[in-house]
């Protein structure tokens, strides 16, 4: 008894200690919607609408079924007990979703849909065929690991830039904020890179407090994987397998359809507002609310906020460029200087070159996150 009494209270003192990790402070939740009212304001001098993006991953097991649902057995195992037959390496592996919600509904379905597969799990042989059954904005990766990477960021940054082109004029008037958690991945130099690129501003939710401040987090990935345990039993009960078992494939159309129900089929733009990323920060959650300790109205500043503000948005001991993290920000600027330093030398008809610094990147910052 002693030792349990003992086991019981270490592990309350771990519950708590990872809970008082966990929660956020007023000053993280200021510096991330402080630095998207500036990104919000300007864009507003800048004669654009923003539109809210938010990007994460999930992991979603190729069994996320539970003890309750469709069971098969036969009449023999029936006096056992009834649980669902499911081989061990289905239990065990897993795909990454990279998701995107946007704020705007009729853009949602345009917006990629990245779905990560590990080489054992996407054989080379049923590639052809599995990418032939998704839907257009669905995107298949095989790779040697099912986790997401900077590169494969940055390449849904692309993707996320190109959807946005063939929406024609309409594009123009558009400034994507794009609003990510604190991993590594999403703030590596090739990321922030293809950022610039794409004319995409970022925005980072501080480490650790996703499960309050982040849309997807907050308000979709739930709903998702219920949807998702929701078609996987539906399609067990009617698979020719005795056992209901699924090919990868037909696991597949249940992740389609949880896509299709779910992140295209509801309006995001009030997670956003309830996670502060919106409506200056006038309608946000009372669960929000009152895990930051906020009373009344929250009054937060449009100005760009201080290298010591963003630096708690990051994991400690984070090195970020601050170069290629406000280049996004600052392009436009930096364009229009450069076409007037062209027209400078053109009518002067000089052989002098003029070198146009870009902002921020000529010292070569790099911020240092406590």
């Amino acid at each position: 008894m002693v030792r349990l009494a003992a086991l019981i209270r270490v592990r309350i003192s771990i519950i708590v200690f990872s809970f008082w990790r966990t929660t956020p402070t007023p000053a993280q939740a200021t510096a991330v919607w402080q630095w998207f009212n500036h990104a919000e304001q300007l864009a507003t001098a800048k004669g654009r609408s923003i539109l809210r993006v938010n990007l994460d991953e999930t992991s979603v097991c190729l069994f996320p079924g539970s003890t309750a649902g469709s069971v098969f057995v036969s009449l023999k195992r029936s006096r056992e007990g009834c649980v669902q037959t499911v081989a061990k390496w289905k239990r065990r592996c897993c795909l990454t979703h990279v998701g995107l919600i946007c704020d705007q509904a009729d853009i949602q379905p345009q917006l990629p849909q990245f779905v990560v597969g590990n080489e054992r799990t996407f054989l080379a042989r049923n590639m052809p065929a599995l990418r032939l059954a998704c839907p257009p904005n669905v995107t298949l990766v095989r790779q040697k690991s099912a986790w997401s990477s900077a590169a494969l960021t940055a390449r849904v940054v692309r993707e996320i830039a190109a959807a946005l082109r063939r929406l024609g004029a309409r594009s123009r008037n558009l400034q994507v904020v794009l609003v990510m958690d604190a991993a590594r991945i999403h703030f590596a130099p090739v990321v922030l890179r293809a950022c610039r690129a794409a004319g995409v501003w970022v925005v980072i939710v501080p480490a650790k407090t996703t499960w309050l401040l982040q849309p997807l987090d907050t308000h979709a990935f739930s709903h998702y994987k219920s949807e998702l345990r929701r078609a996987y039993q539906r399609a067990r009960t009617g698979s020719a397998n005795p056992n209901g078992d699924l090919e990868i494939g037909e696991f597949l159309v249940c992740v389609y359809h949880a896509i299709r129900t779910v992140l295209q089929g509801r309006r995001w733009a009030v997670a956003f507002d309830r996670d502060g990323f919106g409506a200056k920060q006038a309608a946000l959650s009372v669960k929000v609310l009152q895990r930051l300790s906020l009373r009344g109205r929250v009054d937060i500043p449009s100005n760009r906020p201080s290298p010591a503000q963003v630096g708690l948005c990051f994991p400690r001991r984070a090195k970020v460029e601050v170069a290629l993290l406000w280049d996004a920000y600052d392009g436009v600027v930096r364009a229009r200087l450069r076409r007037c330093a062209v027209a400078a030398i053109d009518a002067s008809d000089s052989r002098l070159r003029l070198a146009v610094g870009r902002p921020h990147e000529a010292s070569g910052a790099v911020l240092h996150s406590r």
